[in-house]
């Protein structure tokens, strides 16, 4: 785990000029605090996407980090995902 209280911004993201921070998600408490750009696009379906690629992102780290498969990671967060969503 990171030791600071943020993370990094990546690379590519500190030279190009156009781009720019969409969320942050912060513990406390147990909880998740989020901030986010909600003027990102006029589509919410969007967020969608971003959120799919997001799981991709996290479920490859998985993968690097402790050699379990993308597809089965993937599987963990989406029945996490419909989880949490049928509870509120």
């Amino acid at each position: 785990m990171h030791n600071s209280k943020t993370l990094p911004i990546p690379d590519d993201c500190q030279v190009n000029p156009d781009a720019f921070q969409l969320m942050a998600i912060w513990i406390a408490e147990n909880e998740p605090r989020i901030s986010f750009r909600s003027d990102a696009w006029e589509d919410p379906a969007i967020w969608g996407i971003v959120l799919a690629d997001v799981v991709r992102l996290v479920a490859q780290q998985y993968q690097e980090s402790t050699g379990q498969s993308i597809d089965n990671t993937v599987s963990r967060i989406v029945s996490g995902f419909r989880a949490e969503l049928e509870t509120t």
